[in-house]
């Protein structure tokens, strides 16, 4: 015969508020026996204690009267049993409540369940603590305690067991699940509250730990994400499969994953795997405890927790081989945090055509309507390697540029937007230098310019042309171009690198290599792991100058330094090859370059002291200046008489406007032998008459 619909209904829990309320009834019982057996054993002693200046004897009266204990002590015990047998009967019915989560996820054993559920209870009926409190005989202990967990659980174990429980690798801990208040030294004796991100899970609020409000960040899945950008790599289907093949993301494998653009990473796999992902970001300064509740309220509301890896000195904070199931890291491409981990994956990078849809995409309207629009574009997007992130933070800078600003729209906007997102990173480790120079503003000889310019072309197709040909398959060639400029001081090898970056519109970065290179092993690679590593997805072209601190001839290897320089070019030279961009490193002495390493180099260009020729144009750039000339200037004579470099040169002119300036006079030919003579000081070069001629008698007198 069919059982009526409500004896059915009532033999499980449709819900955890039904559950919860006959936990606080059966408790409320339980409490009140407890309150009874004391009473009977202390007698009147009792008043003399603090339970009656936390709660009066007619609340606790009313309190034992609420209960249904009723007058006979052995009934209300029997009923007890009765309660808790039928909770324990609809419990093992039911599989959906909360509770029954964190016992499957953390593996509870009953009194871990037990003390959990005292510690929650009092947050839904507040009045249990008053009870506590009397029960304790202290007016401060509002909270349960593990001794008073111990009296009133309804099944006999030793005092040993309980305290187990109270070990750092027991769940109640290591989750954490509970907090402990108070300043007993004696655990057993401190108050146990629930720990922030447990209560808000039990009660229904996906809300994680208010401890982590800075550290966490989470990301839910779109209701209508877009498919057109969430890549089909080979990371997503492993991960797609991984959330196929585990019903909990706390059966997952550790997983880590290379990315350069985590804001969008995060979102994709939110959108992919229709589940919330928790992102922490992680550094030394983040305690255990934080990626402990990190972890929990991430297995516990089902959403993945994604660990942003910041410093490689995490790993040695504490030993994560412990947690070695659900959770997935996230580091850069030159980070390997975890080796033990079961799955790495990789992030691709977006390709150019996939870069090409989103800038339709995203651009403001007025600059889909310039000519030759989509040619900039796939220009742009072989120039610099963007990141969706990249991409839409430059679109909203200018489509406020469109609506708020009246400056011209134009492709230059675009493009000196990603020059600077992208520079961003590498001007924290070395020098931007102008590149205001042109062509017309390098003198050097027309070898030198043709070598120049060869270098220029391979720069600005090095990356696409060597894609669309096949190149980098069937002759492996690679996008990176690297140069070595040598000469002497002020020869123009700076200023080389300055028009090509102009010329080519990248960024030019200097690096002193004599502050990268370090006297402490490993130092060198790391400070230059940095600065490639910075670089590499702006195409920047890394001037290394100073090359002679690094570069010199490979020694014999004859003790531990010796072989360890050895090793710090060899591995410039490898992330020279690995960089996809343009490499240029200058020294003074070209003879010092082994001969092993000039043979990796692409172009070696030498800037000699330039020709009278050449002397003579770089002193009549002070027609250029907005100055006045006097008439007596033979830069005839200046050109045959002084061999001094560009940068010498230069000085001069810079000097003789200055003193022309202070004597509020035209720059004449004596500021200039006077600027020049100068430089031949400096140089410690002897003043001749046959260099100063008709000239010298006036000179030596002013």
């Amino acid at each position: 015969m069919n059982q009526p619909a409500e004896q059915v209904m009532s033999k499980h829990y449709l819900t955890d508020q039904v559950f919860y309320q006959d936990c606080i009834d059966w408790l409320t019982l339980r409490l009140a026996i407890e309150v009874e057996r004391i009473r009977c054993s202390r007698g009147d002693d009792f008043r003399e204690g603090f339970g009656g200046l936390y709660i009066s004897d007619e609340e606790i009266n009313e309190f034992v009267r609420q209960s249904g204990m009723g007058d006979d002590w052995q009934s209300g015990c029997d009923r007890l049993k009765q309660q808790w047998r039928q909770i324990q009967q609809k419990k093992a019915a039911t599989s959906g409540l909360k509770i029954q989560r964190v016992e499957r996820l953390f593996d509870l054993m009953p009194t871990e369940s037990f003390v959990l559920l005292l510690t929650y209870l009092p947050e839904i009926e507040p009045r249990l603590r008053k009870v506590f409190a009397y029960l304790q005989d202290d007016v401060q202990k509002k909270q349960v305690t593990l001794a008073l967990c111990q009296r009133l659980f309804p099944e006999s174990l030793s005092s040993t067991d309980w305290h187990a429980i109270l070990l750092y690798q027991e769940p109640l801990r290591r989750a954490p699940l509970i907090n402990f208040d108070g300043s007993e030294a004696n655990r057993f004796s401190q108050g146990v509250s629930c720990d922030d991100g447990v209560r808000n899970f039990l009660s229904g609020h996906p809300l994680p730990d208010e401890s982590l409000h800075g550290q966490l960040r989470w990301f839910v899945p779109e209701p209508n994400a877009c498919e057109v950008h969430q890549p089909t790599n080979s990371a997503v289907a492993a991960l797609k499969k991984l959330r196929q093949a585990h019903s909990a993301v706390a059966q997952w494998p550790l997983t880590t994953l290379s990315c350069n653009d985590n804001d969008h990473c995060l979102q994709t796999l939110a959108d992919v795997l229709r589940m919330p992902v928790y992102a922490l970001s992680l550094s030394e300064a983040t305690g255990r405890q934080s990626f402990s509740r990190a972890l929990r309220d991430a297995w516990l509301n089902d959403a993945l927790l994604v660990v942003i890896w910041q410093d490689s000195a995490v790993q040695q904070s504490f030993d994560w081989r412990e947690f070695k199931y659900g959770w997935l890291v996230l580091h850069t491409p030159d980070v390997v945090p975890l080796s033990f981990a079961t799955l790495a994956l990789d992030w691709p990078l977006v390709s150019t055509e996939d870069q090409h849809i989103v800038w339709r995409e995203q651009l403001p309207e007025a600059y889909l309507k310039l000519d030759k629009i989509d040619e900039d574009l796939s220009e742009l997007v072989q120039q610099f390697q963007l990141t969706y992130s990249d991409i839409e933070t430059i679109c909203q800078q200018l489509t406020f540029n469109v609506q708020w600003m009246e400056s011209p729209i134009s492709i230059e906007q675009i493009w000196q937007s990603c020059r600077q997102i992208k520079a961003a990173p590498i001007a924290k480790l070395a020098q931007s230098v102008s590149t205001v120079f042109g062509w017309e503003d390098l003198i050097v000889s027309s070898s030198i310019a043709d070598e120049l310019r060869a270098f220029q072309r391979d720069v600005r197709y090095s990356v696409q042309f060597i894609q669309q040909s096949a190149m980098d398959r069937v002759l492996g060639a690679a996008p990176s171009v690297s140069g070595l400029f040598s000469g002497a001081s002020g020869t123009g090898k700076t200023m080389a690198a300055s028009v090509l970056a102009n010329e080519l519109g990248l960024d030019l970065f200097k690096v002193d290599l004599s502050r990268v290179v370090s006297k402490y092993i490993g130092e060198t690679e790391k400070n230059l792991d940095r600065i490639f590593t910075a670089a590499a997805s702006s195409r920047a072209i890394l001037f290394f100058d100073e090359g002679d601190a690094l570069f010199g001839k490979r020694s014999e290897v004859k003790d531990a330094h010796d072989r360890y320089a050895n090793i710090e070019v060899s591995y410039l030279l490898q992330k020279m090859e690995e960089h996809p961009g343009c490499t240029i490193i200058a020294t003074n002495f070209a003879d010092n370059i082994d001969e092993a390493f000039s043979r990796r180099l692409e172009h070696i260009i030498h800037f000699p002291m330039p020709a009278e020729l050449e002397r003579r144009r770089i002193w009549l750039r002070v027609k250029l200046l907005s100055v006045e000339l006097n008439e007596d200037i033979d830069f005839d004579f200046l050109a045959q008489r002084f061999v001094l470099s560009g940068g010498q040169i230069r000085n001069s002119l810079i000097a003789a406007c200055y003193q022309a300036k202070e004597q509020a006079a035209p720059v004449s030919m004596m500021h200039l032998l006077l600027a020049a003579m100068r430089e031949y000081r400096k140089l410690k070069l002897p003043i001749k008459r046959s260099v100063l001629g008709e000239y010298y008698d006036a000179l030596m007198d002013a």
